[in-house]
């Protein structure tokens, strides 16, 4: 059974770009590329980009957001001007400067301080030292009000395999509201004249509903703010919301609602993992709707939504597009929806859902006022009972993918609309339970980070192998999201991949060592691919990036079945030598390390060669096996392709011959002896961990077996692996296993001397 993690929630720190919020300072420890006027910084840019730095190098030195730094080498960034020097103020008249300390002082590093207050390193670690005396001007975003920042820190590095911290229930989770918010909608807040007209006319019923004054129109340059949609709707139904074919009606009511437009967001995204409103949209003008009120932290619509629909919830049906602000993505239409009766003809239960650039999912989720008699325009008679309703389907018994972490989460939002929709500002947070990343690949026995502006995650959507993949997180232009492991060689690492993203610009990556081994790009299902690892410690990588626009498709990387080990059977040969000097060759490729095995005629003594690049002979050679046995083994490295000849040192008879990849990390070393006749037995033993092998030799005037069992001796009955031809050669494995891998030779038929080994990869 699979072990689960339950995903730590994360609070969405919004980075802004740096623009003309950069101060000018002055100081007595400046480094090299903070000088007085920032400009001279930018132009600094270009001079290491001409050197050869990498953007992420470039940003690192210079102490500036990475998006400045692509930005600036595109061209589309122009540096804030120098001040003059007669602007200069203290910097303890400026909130967002005393704001530092507080930070300092709460335990922040000097990174995290920079990255909050958009702030260039230097300047931080001036002003914390006593270095900087005068500034130039208070930046924003801060000057306004101190309220402005949180002192919730983000955890967007962790690492994904480490389980969800516990939580007490009932226990909620603290959030300093921001002030700017209520601040921000009054300045938004138009009084308005508002329209609305519902219409049944050829079985459609046509809502509408326009907002208007000489207020809204002097602000957003406008006659007005219309919102239309158009549903089938059969002439029961109308009847039962009380309209008939051809009939209009119109209600014009004074009202008061908060517009903004494509460039001036909400700001209430600095301190909650996800918004608060949404919104509807005219043209690039945005009026405030109901609440978004629940999340599913770290998951994927998909399974949101196949979940939701499982257990009841229907389709969406007609439904008018609703909006949020995203920090990274700007912002997002609703990605779709579930419901029965969306428009609340009947006061049904109803959903809305938006994919974040977080990676979570956010959701609107209410149930609908009958409209007896006035237009049906989703006036919400009810918030929490409704997210409780849904919470409730996650906590099923048999349900092992969701967990409700908090159904009394504090937003702070209290709303109450014209129509008497009540929102008394609680919200329901629920958790997809992921598998690790381990799980996920279907590789436990490697250890596993993720990183980048978002790890990658589990997850039982997409997948090549068993029941999950590992997913690349959900990340904006220019970032990346990768995962990686370290593999101890020689070995073969073998994994499946599959990409859906902006062909030739967003990639997903493979790395062994920081070297770039392949990528791919746009839509490709899944590959298998296969690198040979050398001996030694080796980092591999897996990378999805990014370019600096456009998002495609899923804009995602997968990742399944991720295989190291040695011990993959590449081939298997068999035959017969006619005597003395015969001889049989086959070649390999595309291995860096190979093991080879062979088991010939106990009645003869065969002997093993190998050769990289051409065919081995008796005195030309890179690896030998010539015991005084029938059962030779040897592991060669080496480069392109490897000869393996099998030859009779004396006698004739069969023989078997077997590759792997990779060297075995426990070797039992060769037993031999002698099977007195039918039923006869020897065992022997070998401890370790991973994939375990065993190979016999034998008389070809009798039948021997093979048999393996971790942890205790095998029997005919019961075993993990066997070899049981005709044959007196046999291989038994591979069996996985840790601890005592048991090995026995059986004479099924006859007597005569064996030989035998043990391998574990």
């Amino acid at each position: 059974m699979k072990k689960e993690y339950l995903i730590m929630a994360t609070i969405a720190v919004v980075v802004l770009l740096l623009a003309s919020s950069v101060p000018a300072m002055q100081s007595t420890s400046l480094s090299e590329y903070q000088p007085v006027c920032p400009e001279e910084s930018y132009n600094k840019i270009m001079e290491l980009y001409e050197e050869g730095w990498s953007e992420d190098e470039i940003a690192e030195e210079l102490a500036l957001p990475l998006d400045i730094v692509n930005r600036y080498l595109e061209g589309n960034y122009t540096p804030p001007p120098c001040p003059e020097s007669k602007q200069s103020i203290s910097p303890s008249d400026c909130p967002t400067y005393s704001k530092i300390k507080d930070l300092y002082g709460e335990g922040w590093s000097e990174e995290e301080i920079a990255e909050k207050l958009e702030l260039p390193l230097d300047v931080v670690r001036g002003f914390i030292s006593g270095n900087y005396a005068i500034i130039s001007s208070c930046p924003e975003p801060y000057q306004k009000s101190e309220g402005d920042v949180t002192t919730e820190k983000s955890t967007e590095s962790k690492t994904q395999e480490k389980p969800k911290e516990s939580i007490t229930p009932g226990e909620t989770k603290k959030i300093v509201p921001e002030k700017s918010m209520e601040q921000w909608r009054q300045e938004h807040t138009v009084k308005v004249k508002a329209i609305r007209t519902l219409k049944y006319e050829q079985g459609y019923l046509e809502i509408k509903e326009i907002y208007t004054s000489e207020e809204f129109k002097k602000r957003f340059g406008k006659d007005n703010f219309t919102k239309e949609l158009r549903i089938p709707v059969d002439a029961e139904t109308a009847k039962a919301i009380g309209i008939i074919e051809g009939e209009e009606r119109t209600t014009v009511t004074e009202e008061e609602r908060v517009f903004t437009t494509e460039s001036d967001p909400p700001r209430y995204w600095d301190g909650y993992h996800y918004p608060q409103w949404c919104y509807s949209r005219d043209g690039d003008t945005y009026t405030q709707e109901d609440p978004v009120n629940m999340v599913w932290e770290n998951t994927n619509l998909d399974t949101t939504m196949s979940e939701i629909a499982e257990e009841g919830w229907g389709d969406a049906g007609a439904e008018h597009t609703f909006y949020v602000s995203d920090p990274s993505y700007g912002w997002l239409a609703q990605t779709d929806s579930l419901a029965t009766d969306p428009l609340g003809l009947f006061g049904r239960y109803h959903i809305r859902f938006w994919h974040l650039s977080t990676g979570d999912v956010a959701g609107q989720a209410h149930h609908d006022t009958p409209p007896q008699g006035v237009p049906p325009e989703h006036h919400a008679d009810e918030y929490e009972p409704a997210e409780e309703l849904v919470a409730g389907y996650y906590e099923e018994p048999d349900d092992t993918q969701w967990k409700v972490y908090d159904d009394n989460y504090p937003l702070g939002n209290v709303y109450i609309n014209a129509h008497g929709a009540y929102n008394d500002g609680w919200c329901t947070q629920t958790y997809y339970i992921l598998p690790g990343l381990g799980e996920a690949v279907d590789n436990t026995a490697l250890s596993w980070d993720t990183g980048g502006r978002v790890d990658w995650f589990g997850q039982t959507s997409t997948y090549y192998y068993g029941s999950d993949a590992a997913q690349s997180g959900t990340i904006s232009h220019n970032y990346d999201s990768w995962m990686q492991t370290t593999v101890t060689g020689p070995g073969t690492l073998k994994f499946c991949w599959k990409v859906s993203s902006e062909e030739s610009f967003d990639f997903l990556e493979f790395y062994i060592d920081g070297v770039r081994q392949d990528r791919i790009s746009g839509s490709v299902d899944w590959q298998q691919k296969s690198y040979s690892i050398s001996s030694g410690s080796h980092t591999v990588k897996w990378r999805y990036k990014k370019d600096g626009s456009v998002n495609s498709d899923s804009d995602c990387g997968w990742l399944d079945k991720v295989e190291f080990a040695g011990g993959d059977l590449i081939t298997s040969k068999s035959g017969t030598l006619s005597g003395t000097g015969d001889s049989y060759t086959f070649s390999v490729s595309g291995y860096s390390t190979v093991t080879a095995v062979m088991a010939g005629n106990e009645n003869a003594d065969f002997d093993l060669y190998a050769k990289w690049g051409q065919a081995p002979t008796t005195s030309d050679y890179d690896a030998i096996g010539y015991s005084g046995t029938s059962l030779e083994y040897f592991t060669t490295s080496g480069s392109g392709t490897l000869y393996i000849m099998v030859r009779s040192y004396s006698g004739s008879g069969n023989w078997k011959c077997w590759a792997l990849s990779g060297s075995p990390g426990a070797n039992s070393g060769r037993k031999s002896g002698t099977l007195s006749g039918s039923g006869a037995t020897a065992t022997y033993s070998l401890s370790g961990t991973g994939k375990g092998y065993a190979f016999n030799s034998g008389p070809d005037s009798s039948d021997f077996d093979l048999y393996t069992k971790w942890n205790s001796p095998p029997t005919t009955s019961d075993y993990d692996a066997c070899g049981y031809s005709s044959w007196a050669q046999e291989i038994a494995g591979p069996a996985s296993g840790s601890g005592t891998l048991y090995f026995m030779v059986r004479s099924y038929s006859g007597s005569g001397g064996y030989a035998t080994v043990a391998l574990i990869f």
